[in-house]
């Protein structure tokens, strides 16, 4: 993953993602309208897109915003938020009223044991990544990409640790000017993981789509 050397293009070409988040966090209104939080996790945080959303709608006490990557500038002039680096995978979880995290737990090695983790410090969950089918263009092509998970299966293993879980998919379409431009798209959003790195020119200069299919799952689970 190269989102961190792509901080500055992010915020203007990621609207997919800028539009996950705003329906990520339409869906957990939905599930919990008159939901209060004191505290609250985000996993990979970013540059604070769903941050700034849910910290307007609930005003929590104390926000943790986790991250990989050092967006301390982008999120630590947040009104309650303590931004936290570090692999989430290797650190020990706070007890929190809820664990939120949009478009970042496809990049999880491993998904059940963060999940079992995330069961055992919260009560209630709400995330939205990427599944399978994502960038089909760009597998189909290249043949790379990440081993995205299937929808049925997440919603498996959060059956595993919450009473409650509701789930839904949707298909994000976006059209570019040319093929490069799609390409130049992924690399600005910094979304893609080793599917460049070992490409040849050749492989890159035939690509011929100008479409890319994002495919996102949204999962609520609640004790």
């Amino acid at each position: 993953m190269n989102f961190g050397q792509k901080y500055a293009s992010y915020e203007q070409e990621a609207v997919v993602q800028q539009r996950v988040a705003q329906e990520l966090l339409q869906f957990l209104v939905e599930k919990n309208p008159a939901g209060t939080y004191k505290n609250a996790l985000e996993i990979g945080c970013g540059t604070g897109m769903f941050t700034r959303l849910f910290v307007e709608q609930y005003p929590v006490e104390h926000f943790i915003a986790n991250d990989i990557f050092d967006t301390q500038d982008y999120v630590g002039q947040l009104n309650s938020v303590e931004f936290k680096q570090g692999d989430i995978e290797q650190l020990d979880l706070p007890t929190r009223d809820i664990v939120v995290s949009s478009s970042a737990l496809q990049w999880i090695k491993d998904f059940e044991s963060l999940m079992y983790k995330i069961a055992n410090t919260t009560d209630e969950v709400a995330f939205s990544m990427y599944v399978k089918g994502n960038l089909q263009e760009i597998n189909d092509h290249f043949n790379n990409s990440l081993p995205y998970r299937d929808t049925e299966e997440i919603a498996h293993i959060l059956r595993q640790h919450f009473s409650q879980v509701d789930y839904y998919e949707e298909v994000i379409t976006k059209t570019f000017s040319s093929p490069l431009a799609a390409l130049k798209h992924l690399s600005d959003t910094g979304v893609t993981g080793s599917e460049f790195k070992k490409a040849s020119i050749k492989a890159i200069r035939s690509y011929k789509s100008k479409t890319l299919t994002y495919k996102v799952g949204y999962f609520y689970g609640k004790k």
